[in-house]
This record gives structure tokens, C-alpha cells and sequence, in this order.
């Protein structure tokens, strides 16, 4: 089914320290904030750009290291790991605080051609370490293509080395002084959170409806809070041309689908979705089915959208009350659509919900009926406690009708004993073929699951006696 309100709840995460649209990055600072890219955005060897050059995020800043009077020379010396220069640098992409005198400018030494991987530039001093305000250089690549990022799956990192010999800078030795850290990272802008309920259908309405779910805020009967699902789009991340990452320059839709056992939906009911942050009013109102397949083994929600607003989805199940809802997990699976080249955005999936069964439910699979004494027993033990009740249903073959009356139509365990029931003239078989008078037993309790063991006993015509332990089933 197609969203009516054409939104995604791309909520807009808070708190992140990967990202600096618009920054720069200072390898003196601590904690070291690196330049920020969507990794939906990014391939190999993808360029990109530091518009603002100087106030752009591929400003590379930091404090000298070493200090020189006036006069002499220091070697600054800066090396890229899994990143490259993609346009050749020249002496104006590098300046430093306090500003050399005219006579001297920084002149670039070696290094600094496109692709590659590291830059020397010649700086004329003073230039005093622990000075306030401190002494700094900045590194601001050409604009239009600053950086070549090798491979997104790992940072850039930047190390920056201070010489007094020029050998020593040119041959990468031992140097006076050094700062390293990570330039630029990687890193996903969409990242969707699943965070799953638990809904309990009852095993006192025959695990047609629901229990009241206190986290969900909902009430027993039809309806549960399957769970929530939250796409928050970090803004702090920049696209390849070093501009704040949004929506649009991702994907144009998106499509959500859940995976279950649904059923129990039947003609009245629904798998839905909405927008808002208390479920307990957004899965009574407001519901916006999914589209069933034939088999109600998935729920397609169609164009989600990609605006940023600051929802949250939440994800319900209505059954029709007269199907057994089934023990499930519900998976979703979140795809983005209409990608915008170059976005590449990976599929999502995670647990929306669970549904399990509270209480007990026994069956013997074959009852022989006899039409005279008792050589059939029903016993029934409880380990809890306290006392339980428990009712039987026939479980018959097509054109067969069981009527169950006393013990073996209902009754109450008592606490750590066992419970005989004698079925001989308690259960009563129509419609059978002639020597085919035999029934299943359902036996259901509120009792907790695994505190009640059932056993079918046979008496046979030898006088042998046979136990048959009843199954569990959920």
C-alpha cells in the first residue's frame, strides 16, 4: 500500500563526532573532529572537493611543531595514508599564523603533485612553540578537486612532520616533532533502528487476540505494537563536493517490507504503519495498511519518501479475532529507491516485533472412544503452586462430532497434584464409521508454559496398559 503522506522519519541524529561540514580539521585539537563523507556517496579513488578552500572541510590545521627564529628554515612535511592530492598544490594552499614576511613566502619544496601522496613546504621563521595565541599552519587543497580518497572502507589519515634539514624532510626521517591523525572518514548518513516490542496473543481467547501491553501502551483485544522503526540522516557528513549531505542527493522513495505469519489478519484486519511517537494512539488511529501477497507472508509499504521530519514509524498488527495468530518474529527489510548517482544505499533489516503465546495447550493426537467402562484416561499434572484451570476441545476428523462433558470438558488442577479423569461416558462420538469412534484432545490452560504434563492412557484388550505423553504446541 502507498503512503498517503509521502515522508520517511529521517530524524536528524544528534550527538555524532564524525562530520565537519564546513570545518576544518585540527590534528592539535582533542578529540581530533575528521572531515565527515557519506559512505552511501563514495567510491574508490572518489575526488573530492573543499569549497571554502581555507573554511572548507579539507582545511588541514594544527599547531607547529618546532620552533625556529627569525630567519631560519622549517620543513613542514605532510603525508597522506589511503588518500592522495588530486590536484597538484602550489605555494598558496599553505599558509601559516604568524604570516611569513613578504621577502619569504612558504615555497613548496617537493611532493604536492596530483596523485601524489605526501607535500614539503619551505616556511621562513619565527616561529615559537607554546606562543598564545599558538603558531599554526594551514594545508587548504584547490578547491575543485582536493583530495583522491582511495578506499572509503578506510580513513585518510594525515601525519605532519617538522624539519630543520631539508634532507631529512625529502628522505622522510627522523623528525623533531610530529602530529598525526585521521583527515577524513567514511561512514553511513542513513542509519535505520528497529526497536522491536513483544506482543503476547492470549491463550484464554484460543491465541485470537492480544494481551494488554504496557511498553506498547495498548489494552488487550485486536491490535498490537509489533515495534518502531527510525531513519536518522546525519547531517554532519559532507557529499564528495564537501557540501552538508541531505536527503534529495540520496534516493528520491523508499520501500519498507515486513516479513511474518499474518494470517491472523484475515479479511478485517491489517499489517500498518504510522507516523508518530506513542504507539498506543497511532495503532488505533491513523493506520495506514501494507499490501498482503497471497500467502499474508509479507507487508509492502510503498513510497515512504526521503523528507527529513522528525517522526518516528510505528508499526502495528490488527488481527480479525476469530484466526490464531500465530508465534512469529517480524522482520523488516527497508530499501531506498530512486537512488541519486552516485548513492549507493544498502538495504536494511532488522526485527520489528515478536509474538508469542502465554498459558499451556496439550493435545492428545488419538482418543479411542469406547462405548462401555473406562479404559481411556486423561491425566493431567500442574507443578505450579497454584491452582489452574483448564478446558478440553475435540480435535475431529471431517463429518465427526465429539461432544465432551464433566472433567473432560473443563475443570480445575489443582496445585502439585495430579488430575485423573476417567473419559469413559464423558465423551460421546457422531458420525464416525463403525469401529472408527476416536477423537484428538486439545487441553488448554493459563497456566505458565512448560509447568503442565498431560498423559493419554490406553487400556488394551490384553490388559496391557499404554501412556502416550501429550505434545506441547504453541
Amino acid at each position: 500500500m502507498q503512503f498517503k503522506k509521502s515522508s520517511l522519519a529521517l530524524a536528524v541524529a544528534a550527538g555524532l563526532v564524525v562530520g565537519n561540514a564546513n570545518a576544518v580539521v585540527d590534528l592539535s585539537a582533542s578529540p581530533i573532529v575528521p572531515a565527515g563523507y557519506a559512505s552511501e556517496l563514495l567510491s574508490a579513488n572518489a575526488v573530492l572537493a573543499n569549497p571554502g578552500v581555507a573554511a572548507g572541510p579539507l582545511a588541514l590545521t594544527g599547531k607547529i611543531g618546532w620552533g625556529v627564529a627569525a630567519g631560519s628554515h622549517l620543513y613542514i612535511r605532510i603525508n597522506l595514508t589511503n588518500g592522495q592530492f588530486a590536484t597538484t598544490l602550489t605555494a598558496v594552499d599553505f599558509t601559516t599564523v604568524p604570516a611569513p614576511l613578504p621577502a619569504a613566502p612558504p615555497v613548496l619544496s617537493a611532493g604536492g603533485a596530483a596523485g601524489s601522496t605526501y607535500v614539503i613546504y619551505d616556511v621562513t621563521g619565527p616561529f615559537t612553540v607554546g606562543a598564545a595565541p599558538p603558531n599554526t599552519f594551514t594545508l587548504a587543497p584547490p578547491a575543485a578537486a582536493a583530495l583522491r580518497y582511495v578506499n572509503p572502507a578506510q580513513p585518510i589519515t594525515a601525519t605532519v612532520k617538522f624539519y630543520t634539514d631539508s634532507t631529512l624532510a625529502a628522505t622522510d626521517g627522523t623528525a623533531l616533532a610530529t602530529l598525526t591523525g585521521t583527515y577524513a572518514v567514511a561512514s553511513s548518513a542513513l542509519t535505520t533502528t528497529f526497536i522491536p516490542d513483544t506482543s503476547v496473543a492470549t491463550v484464554v481467547s484460543d491465541y485470537k487476540l492480544f494481551g494488554a501491553n504496557a511498553a506498547g501502551g495498548l489494552g488487550a483485544g485486536k491490535v498490537a505494537h509489533l515495534g518502531q522503526m527510525t531513519t536518522a540522516l546525519n547531517v554532519a557528513l559532507n557529499t564528495p563536493a564537501g557540501l552538508p549531505v541531505a536527503a534529495p542527493a540520496l534516493a528520491t522513495n523508499s520501500t519498507l517490507v515486513l516479513n511474518g505469519l499474518f494470517s491472523a489478519v484475515g479479511t478485517t484486519g491489517s499489517i500498518s504503519a504510522v507516523a508518530g511517537a506513542a504507539p498506543a494512539a497511532n495503532c488505533t488511529a491513523g493506520l495506514v495498511p501494507g499490501a498482503l501477497n497471497a500467502d499474508k507472508t509479507t507487508a509492502t509499504f510503498t513510497n515512504l519518501g526521503t523528507a527529513l521530519l522528525a517522526d518516528v514509524w510505528q508499526l502495528c498488527f490488527t488481527a480479525d479475532g476469530v484466526t490464531e495468530i500465530p508465534v512469529q518474529t517480524v522482520a523488516g527489510t527497508l530499501t531506498f529507491t530512486g537512488q541519486v548517482p552516485p548513492a549507493v544505499i544498502p538495504a536494511v533489516t532488522g526485527t520489528v516485533g515478536t509474538i508469542t503465546h502465554d498459558g499451556t495447550r496439550l493435545v492428545a493426537p488419538l482418543v479411542q472412544v469406547p462405548p462401555t467402562a473406562s479404559p481411556t484416561r486423561l491425566v493431567l499434572n500442574n507443578t505450579n503452586a497454584v491452582d489452574y484451570p483448564y478446558t478440553v476441545t475435540a480435535l475431529t476428523e471431517e463429518g465427526v462430532t465429539a461432544t465432551l462433558t464433566g472433567a473432560a470438558k473443563s475443570g480445575t488442577l489443582k496445585a502439585g497434584q495430579t488430575t485423573v479423569i476417567d473419559l469413559g461416558g464423558l465423551i460421546t462420538v457422531t458420525g464416525g464409521t463403525s469401529g472408527a469412534l476416536r477423537t484428538g484432545l486439545k487441553v488448554t490452560s493459563t497456566a505458565p508454559v512448560n509447568t503442565i504434563t498431560g498423559y493419554y492412557i490406553l487400556l488394551n484388550s490384553n490388559g496391557v496398559v499404554s501412556n502416550f505423553l501429550l505434545n506441547p504446541v504453541r
